[in-house]
């Protein structure tokens, strides 16, 4: 039993690189011995489209909220202080930004602690009330998340891990399942390379109170006819401090047909 147990482990991305990358440096720093262990939390909420909530909920980290938070503040810190400015990319920075604004709905204490520690003023710290849309928008860097995380629903699909994106969705795994038989009747694979995950097939819809995502699917014989439809709640994005996407659509369609409006997303009635 305990063989089998040291043989579980956590998805590892890049580790071969980070290894390689580690060894290198340790030669020329011959005290260093602890080997690192990356793992990929903020990488998994950031493509998953999580908020620390949904996080905590889907791995049953109540007891343990408080070192997730400190590990998700500790990545921020690391990001945000820590990266030379030729790495320090547009895309980098709109994930610094989700990062920090998901922290601080959470609990702006710890981003105030890491604030004065680097010498930095900041605001003496009062309990927020809970933000509307009215009050104030959401963030730019909520783009890119949301982005993000629709092209890691993709990935999802085209492995057909439907039980993982219904943790995530708001469909469960059976309804996602039958939603996607025509496609997987008519196509062997889903694309996930660089031209599926090209802009031109992702779309952002605002409106006052919600977004609207369409996200097209990229089949190996261009048939380009498959796309699936996702809102998100902005009041309840404020309140948890990261976009949550609930998938609304899923199925082929008419390349020429209009793009989904808020109305038309939230009905329900779309293809299965």
């Amino acid at each position: 039993r305990m063989t089998r147990l040291e043989g579980v482990t956590w998805p590892k991305p890049l580790d071969e690189l980070i290894q390689a990358c580690f060894h290198e440096y340790k030669g020329h720093h011959p005290w260093v011995a602890e080997y690192p262990s990356p793992k990929s939390i903020l990488r998994e909420m950031l493509e998953g489209g999580d908020t620390f909530a949904t996080f905590v909920r889907r791995y049953r980290l109540e007891r343990s909220e408080g070192l997730v938070l400190r590990y998700l503040t500790d990545a921020w810190r690391t990001l945000d202080r820590s990266l030379p400015d030729d790495v320090y990319t547009d895309g980098l920075e709109d994930v610094v930004e989700w990062l920090g604004a998901l922290i601080r709905a959470t609990d702006a204490t710890l981003l105030d602690e890491w604030a004065l520690l680097a010498g930095k003023p900041v605001h003496e710290h009062v309990a927020p009330e809970a933000l509307s849309v009215g009050r104030a928008g959401p963030p730019p860097a909520w783009r890119t998340a949301v982005r993000t995380a629709a092209f890691g629903w993709v990935e999802l699909l085209a492995r057909r891990s439907y039980t993982v994106l219904a943790e995530r969705s708001g469909w469960s795994s059976e309804r996602l399942s039958t939603a996607m038989a025509p496609y997987w009747h008519a196509h062997d694979s889903l694309c996930i390379d660089a031209d599926a995950r090209a802009a031109v097939n992702f779309s952002l819809l605002e409106q006052p109170q919600r977004w609207v995502i369409t996200q097209q699917l990229v089949d190996p014989d261009g048939d380009g006819g498959w796309r699936f439809v996702a809102t998100v709640d902005l009041a309840a994005a404020l309140d948890e401090g990261a976009p949550a996407l609930v998938l609304e659509q899923l199925g082929a369609y008419a390349p020429d047909e209009p793009e989904s409006s808020t109305d038309e997303a939230t009905d329900g009635d779309g293809p299965e």
